[in-house]
């Protein structure tokens, strides 16, 4: 059953880019996710409209930018050999790291979508699932065959630059373990965690220690949210296939199951949804 007697926010970050497919995502959840309840939006270097706020009863949660200097120091002006440039282009994406914000500890459980998601079913679907003590998200390798489709070996040393000098991956061995490079990750699209964790240490704070510290994460926030959550601590579950409906939870998209064809209307929350 749904653990009712929690409390719980969504949240959603956004700058001015992305603000219109954040707006979808607000309507979503206030529509088909069926959410009465808190909602949070963390804008970036703008301001949400405020006919927008009072139409979905949204409360707004700025924070200053976060300092990745050494970090950028550390990649250099040139970035990384063989990527996207996000380590340069796409640094809005490590605000999401202020989601951890000790702030949120006045809820019980925090839900989190990427701007752009489509959430074309009940969000409380995610409180399903227990999550004393951990953060659950999506497994990036995707669910085993026969439910969503061939299953990948996705590793977490994808989310290491593989240039990197051995000096700097031995250090970061010593820090989070030695077998870190052969674990699997999670995707941080969206997620739902237990408040209780910002009580273990200053998590936002361990994380951005983490990034400046070494230069090397080529999936920026995600590559140091699998550090420190995942391989260091050990608290990540992985989110079920189904919710206990049998519908399924989550999509990258609807292509992604190749076993047969799928709409939005198989799904909970879809990524880039292509079908609605």
């Amino acid at each position: 059953m749904i653990e009712t007697e929690l409390t719980a926010v969504v949240v959603i970050l956004t700058n001015a880019e992305y603000y219109p497919r954040a707006l979808n995502t607000i309507r979503d959840i206030r529509s088909m996710g069926q959410w009465q309840g808190d909602l949070v939006v963390i804008p970036v270097d703008f301001a949400i409209p405020g006919d927008t706020i009072r139409e979905y009863n949204i409360q707004v949660k700025i924070f200053d930018r976060i300092d990745l200097s050494d970090m950028l120091i550390g990649i250099g002006p040139d970035g990384f050999l063989g990527t996207d440039r996000r380590e340069l282009v796409k640094l809005v994406q490590w605000e999401k790291i202020h989601v951890f914000d000790e702030w949120f500890a006045q809820w019980d459980r925090v839900i989190y979508f990427d701007a752009g998601f489509r959430v074309v079913d009940r969000v409380d679907y995610l409180l399903e699932a227990d999550c004393t003590g951990s953060i659950i998200a999506p497994n990036d390798a995707g669910f085993p065959d026969g439910d969503r489709g061939p299953k990948t070996d996705s590793r977490f040393k994808r989310l290491v630059y593989h240039h990197a000098s051995r000096e700097v991956i031995a250090q970061m061995k010593m820090d989070i373990g030695e077998n870190c490079m052969t674990q699997e990750y999670f995707c941080n699209c969206m997620w739902v965690y237990d408040t209780a964790i910002l009580q273990y240490t200053n998590i936002k704070h361990e994380l951005i220690q983490m990034a400046n510290r070494y230069p090397v994460w080529v999936s920026n926030e995600m590559s140091v949210m699998n550090a420190v959550l995942n391989v260091k601590w050990g608290i990540w579950r992985q989110m079920n296939s189904r919710n206990q409906n049998g519908k399924y939870m989550y999509a990258w998209t609807e292509q992604t199951l190749q076993t047969h064809p799928t709409t939005y209307r198989d799904y909970c929350y879809i990524k880039y949804a292509s079908t609605i």
